[in-house]
């Protein structure tokens, strides 16, 4: 009777733990909830609550990357985007380019055998993870952090539905309505700093050798800021695709900050077999457009040949913080650089489309008078001939 008795008490923990049901067994009432905690009492069996259990497939929450880079600053021109070798907003692997350190990006394209990511660092993906059908993901590194919008399960391990080949130390997630770095807010600042970064170096162009397909950067002559060399180029100073990049000029413990003028360049590619003379060196790039076109009305007034100066204040908001700019610059509009932007004016067109109706019909109305006033002189004539 005993063994029966714990059978049947032993079916009764099984079938309620695997129905999720609150059981009470004394002999007075049974009612159900959503509690499930075994607990002994005077001639009563029942389940209680627990905590609320964690899912199999949630992952502890990231905080903030000022938790994991503590020393790093807003205030500094990088920011949180200096402690990663890729900082962008989409990042494309796909064509067999391995992700050598580590990256935070928006969105992440990968196939398969490409290794996303370097074992002692951190990453971060915060929207998507784009993958073919069937491809295993690469992510090694000390901590890879998941965007509230991506799925992970244990079951895998997989996270949106890829199962992870290679996976980090630690994986952990942005929790509700909070993000491990805000990527937009950040581009607005380094947009910003890029400026910056790009009126630094304006005068430190370094001396440009092109030979065989290898381009070569001597930046000797450039003096270094505080233990940084800032330098600067056109885009086609660049070496062509697959070509090879040498900087000659620095020291082992000198950083390297390039800024690439993007000025009248739609579409950049950078891809090289290799780069010399940049071993174990951090080398920043900073693509900067130095052109920027804002229109100036002329209210239909056509442009004439001549000296100018403008005068331009700029105002903009970047990370919630108003920053000003001041610009002041003489130039010399030509004969033929006139003709042609009254030419593309459509307000100057207007303009004289309007003019030439007006000469057309002051005309008209002279050549009316004049006719009228021979008509009169020659019917006076005739008047004073009859007489």
């Amino acid at each position: 009777m005993l063994k029966k008795a714990l059978i049947l008490l032993s079916g009764t923990l099984v079938i309620a733990s695997s129905g999720l049901y609150y059981v009470n067994c004394s002999s007075h009432q049974t009612s159900s909830t959503t509690t499930y905690k075994y607990k002994k009492t005077t001639n009563t069996y029942q389940f209680q609550k627990l905590a609320d259990d964690t899912s199999n497939s949630a992952l502890p929450a990231a905080g903030s990357w000022k938790t994991d880079f503590p020393n790093v600053s807003d205030s500094n021109v990088l920011g949180i985007a200096g402690q990663f070798n890729y900082f962008a907003k989409n990042i494309d692997s796909t064509a067999n380019n391995t992700l050598n350190g580590n990256f935070a990006s928006q969105n992440l394209t990968t196939g398969a055998w490409i290794i996303n990511g370097t074992s002692n660092k951190i990453s971060y993906i915060q929207q998507k993870i784009i993958a073919g059908d069937g491809v295993q993901l690469e992510l090694p590194g000390k901590k890879v952090v998941l965007g509230q919008s991506l799925t992970y399960s244990q079951n895998g391990p997989t996270i949106a539905g890829h199962t992870i080949k290679t996976a980090p130390t630690s994986l952990t997630q942005d929790a509700s309505d909070s993000k491990y770095i805000d990527i937009d807010s950040e581009f607005e600042r380094l947009t910003t700093n890029s400026k910056v970064i790009a009126t630094n170096s304006k005068n430190n162009v370094p001396s440009i050798t092109k030979q065989y397909g290898q381009v070569t950067f001597d930046a000797s002559d450039i003096t270094a800021q505080n233990n940084v060399k800032y330098l600067i180029v056109k885009a086609g100073d660049m070496p062509s695709d697959w070509g090879r990049l040498e900087i000659k000029g620095t020291s082992d413990q000198q950083r390297v900050v390039l800024t690439i003028d993007t000025s009248g360049v739609n579409n950049m590619t950078l891809r090289y077999s290799e780069i010399n003379g940049t071993e174990n060196k951090n080398i920043l790039f900073n693509f900067y457009n130095s052109t920027d076109n804002y229109p100036v009305s002329l209210n239909g007034t056509s442009m004439k040949a001549g000296d100018y100066t403008l005068k331009m204040k700029v105002t903009a908001t970047a990370n919630k913080q108003v920053k000003k700019w001041t610009f002041t610059k003489d130039f010399t509009i030509k004969s033929k650089q006139a003709r042609d932007l009254n030419k593309s004016d459509v307000d100057v067109k207007a303009n004289t489309n309007n003019s030439n109706w007006l000469y057309i019909l002051i005309g008209a109305i002279l050549l009316i008078v004049i006719i009228i006033l021979v008509a009169v002189i020659i019917l006076q004539r005739k008047k004073n001939s009859n007489q």
